[in-house]
């Protein structure tokens, strides 16, 4: 497997490197947020899932403004917390790991 798939140059000392792991990593998980999706939507169609009630921003004088949701219109907000959960647990998982590596360098790590 190639480690880089596609190097852009921006200017003459910058250019942007696509790497393979960072690429399917990326399309993992916008694979698994669409098929999430897809499946809730499923479930709803069938009766196994209810609405969802969310509640938005009050505005002055009023109450909190209150919408019936899908389960899978909330997908985005789930996908880039357990995006950014599961990588930055995997990270510490990392660290914790390999103490000795992070107390000798932990700015490299």
């Amino acid at each position: 497997m190639f480690p880089r798939i596609l190097d852009i140059p921006i200017t003459d000392s910058f250019s942007l490197t696509i790497f393979s792991f960072g690429f399917m990593v990326a399309v993992a998980i916008l694979t698994a947020a669409w098929l999430t999706g897809r499946e809730l939507d499923r479930r709803q169609s069938v009766g196994q899932i209810g609405r969802v009630t969310a509640y938005g921003k009050p505005e002055p004088k009023r109450r909190k403004q209150k919408a019936e949701m899908k389960p899978s219109q909330h997908m985005g907000t789930i996908t880039v917390l357990a995006a950014a959960f599961g990588i930055g647990g995997s990270k510490l998982f990392h660290i914790l790991e390999n103490l000795d590596e992070f107390f000798l360098n932990p700015v490299g790590m």
